[in-house]
């Protein structure tokens, strides 16, 4: 079964499943197509959550694939830039920016769970 916003991207996830994929594989797949056909949405630009569960071990396992901050960045360089009496990362401008996650999460889900080649996915 796959369920999407865009019935082109549920086909997309349908297709991989009937060849054989995993249902981490077509999660991908149609996650790939919605950045696609709704960008506003979706992306590879954005974060990545994910709860998946193992039959094959009986687990549930959770994925965090929110951005992450810049290499470069430490602490003590954010707090000098948010300056004295800051208690808080604010919600917009330049310091809020965080390295997307999502790309990451997929492959880290891929490697866990997939079946087919990445490339197919």
């Amino acid at each position: 079964m796959a369920a999407t916003a865009h019935p082109l991207a549920t086909q997309i996830a349908l297709d991989i499943l009937k060849a054989g994929g995993s249902a981490v594989d077509a999660a991908i797949a149609a996650n790939a197509a919605l950045g696609l056909m709704e960008p506003t949405g979706n992306g590879i630009g954005g974060d990545l959550f994910a709860i998946v569960w193992d039959p094959k071990t009986g687990k549930l396992h959770g994925i965090n694939g929110s951005g992450r901050s810049p290499a470069g960045q430490t602490l003590a360089q954010l707090k000098r830039k948010l300056g004295k009496g800051a208690n808080a990362i604010p919600s917009v401008g330049p310091l809020p920016v965080t390295v997307p996650g999502t790309v990451d999460a997929w492959f880290a889900l891929h490697q866990r769970f997939g079946r087919l080649p990445m490339a197919q996915n």
